[in-house]
């Protein structure tokens, strides 16, 4: 099984206004979509996807709620790969809190398989995302010295109009 090749995102951290919540978990696969000249589909990830669908290959899914099982490749997952585009499959899941375990599987009624970090425990998904920052992450903030450079430069400028005002 090549369930290694597969591992989760949440689309965006829960805020647990209300419990249990609701959250999405993007499941997505580590072999590149496109091939090198990005013109047309990655061969890899369609042989194995053709062979997970023949295979009849599940997902089984669950948290706090309860459990789920899917098959793995959708017709319309196919044929987005088929244009190019990546496997991205969404999981709806149910959990109660941070501390929510997130286990995901693959294979069949027989035989499963855990996929990449499962399972994984939500607060630690959210950490590994880091979309447990309150303020942003360091990887988005602005570059401080231009903007202070162009704040100055404003400034100076408002300066000297408020100057001719009170001039007249």
């Amino acid at each position: 099984m090549h369930s290694y090749l597969f591992y989760v995102e949440l689309v965006s951290a829960p805020a647990f206004y209300s419990v249990p919540e609701m959250i999405q978990v993007r499941l997505l696969c580590r072999l590149p979509h496109c091939s090198p000249n990005e013109k047309e589909p990655n061969a890899s990830i369609l042989d194995l996807l053709s062979r997970l669908k023949r295979q009849n290959t599940m997902i089984f899914y669950h948290a706090d709620g309860e459990q789920h099982v899917e098959p793995l490749v959708t017709p319309e997952i196919w044929d987005f790969c088929q244009r190019g585009g990546g496997f991205s499959r969404i999981l709806n899941m149910t959990v109660l809190s941070r501390t929510s375990v997130l286990d995901i599987r693959i294979g069949n009624s027989n035989k499963s398989q855990k996929i990449s970090n499962c399972p994984y425990q939500l607060g630690k998904l959210i950490k590994d995302q880091k979309l447990n920052c309150t303020f942003g992450r360091k990887d988005c903030q602005t570059d401080n010295e231009a903007l202070d450079s162009e704040m100055r430069e404003e400034l100076q400028a408002l300066c000297k109009s408020l100057d001719n005002i009170a001039r007249l």
